[in-house]
């Protein structure tokens, strides 16, 4: 294993990875072009005694059931993204670039690349993608497939997007950058704080003169 195994910053799309063997395990002797394609068979775990093989990851068909529908959304977001956001409202779109777009914000308070990703995701699902009649409504489509999938009863079926970020990755700070803009704009939020990580955002209400 490399000493050190930083490829990317952690601030801009990832521009290179480490293939894998056929085992889908790590091989820090090859590096690759790109971003890699999202896959659940990769073992993290350095091997220290490694065998070389002759074939590697990038040689076989991913066969994840989940990989095409998650880097298809990821393409459509990174082509939105390139595209300047279009077809968000105006606050929206005022939000997206104060938070990714700005030169005169403080590097402190840069997002990672998987916050912000995380962030443009959870916009283009709820406010882009319905008005693509062509791969937007497409995802929304197989995104509903896969919620009639949990229950065979309607009332069990929540028309609710989960966003998968690793520990430490920041999905409270994810969060609470996307509450505290929309509440200063004037939005209207409402947080369910079952943990109690952002109960720090809250303050006493006072009753209105008008």
């Amino acid at each position: 294993m490399t000493d050190n195994p930083i490829l990317n910053n952690p601030y801009e799309e990832p521009k290179y990875y480490y293939d894998t063997d056929a085992n889908g395990n790590l091989d820090y002797t090859r590096v690759c072009n790109g971003r890699r394609p999202y896959t659940s068979q990769i073992n993290i775990t350095p091997h220290t005694a490694q065998e070389k093989t002759m074939f590697s990851g990038s040689d076989f068909e991913n066969d994840d059931p989940n990989a095409k529908f998650i880097n298809g959304i990821r393409s459509e977001v990174k082509r939105w993204r390139e595209a300047d956001y279009p077809g968000t409202t105006r606050v929206t779109h005022e939000l997206l670039h104060f938070w990714f777009c700005n030169p005169e914000r403080s590097a402190d308070l840069s997002l990672f690349f998987c916050q912000r990703e995380a962030v443009e995701t959870a916009i283009y699902l709820n406010e882009v993608a319905d008005r693509d009649p062509n791969i937007g409504r497409a995802l929304l489509r197989e995104l509903q497939e896969r919620r009639e999938t949990v229950s065979g009863q309607p009332d069990n079926i929540l028309p609710r997007t989960a966003f998968k970020m690793a520990t430490g990755t920041g999905k409270t700070v994810t969060l609470k950058v996307m509450a505290e803009s929309f509440s200063d704009m004037g939005v209207p939020v409402f947080l369910a704080d079952v943990k109690g990580d952002i109960a720090g955002l809250s303050e006493g209400g006072s009753e209105n003169a008008d």
